[in-house]
């Protein structure tokens, strides 16, 4: 009876179409790993991708865009490109491992300070404090889970923190968005 709940038509279709980025983002990582391409392509064959299932899920949907959303959702996915260009950079040069740590953690703390000051979801001073701690509890993690047994001695590797940093801005602005 539950199974029946959740493959029954539409239901089934919105659980797929929620479920599906979340595993390609979090498989593509792993799998851009084996191909030997650089950053550019990649970005450009997950933005083709992106497209393609977007203009199928557009068409079967019969959803209508006006033009003033059009260009929202056109900025917000050139901020996404930035965000991820970032990411595939830091890939190929840091590895994964080290990427999904810094990236995640900084999409966490920017969208919750873009959140809770922009969007005015901290509207009172125990919800600003709430949120701080939690951004302070979330920098301690990272901290805690940085691989201390590697160190990058490689000054090339600051060059590509500093590339995954200021790249993660396009991530916030594809949220905000």
């Amino acid at each position: 009876r539950i199974m029946s709940y959740f493959f029954e038509g539409e239901k089934m279709q919105n659980i797929l179409i929620g479920l599906f980025p979340g595993i390609i983002w979090g498989i593509a990582p792993l799998l851009l790993h084996f191909i030997p391409v650089n950053s550019l392509k990649q970005l450009s064959g997950t933005t083709l991708g992106i497209c393609l299932i977007s203009l199928l899920i557009f068409f079967f949907k019969g959803t209508k865009i006006e033009i003033g959303n059009f260009f929202i959702f056109f900025f917000s996915g050139a901020a996404w490109s930035i965000g991820q260009y970032g990411q595939y950079v830091g890939y190929s040069n840091l590895g994964v491992s080290k990427v999904f740590l810094i990236s995640t953690s900084l999409q966490i703390i920017g969208n919750s300070l873009i959140g809770g000051i922009l969007f005015n979801e901290w509207s009172d001073n125990s919800l600003l404090i709430k949120g701080l701690i939690g951004i302070v509890v979330i920098l301690i993690g990272v901290i805690f889970s940085k691989d201390r047994k590697q160190s990058d001695k490689n000054s090339n590797n600051n060059y590509y923190y500093l590339v995954l940093v200021f790249t993660t801005i396009g991530y916030w602005l594809y949220s905000a968005l």
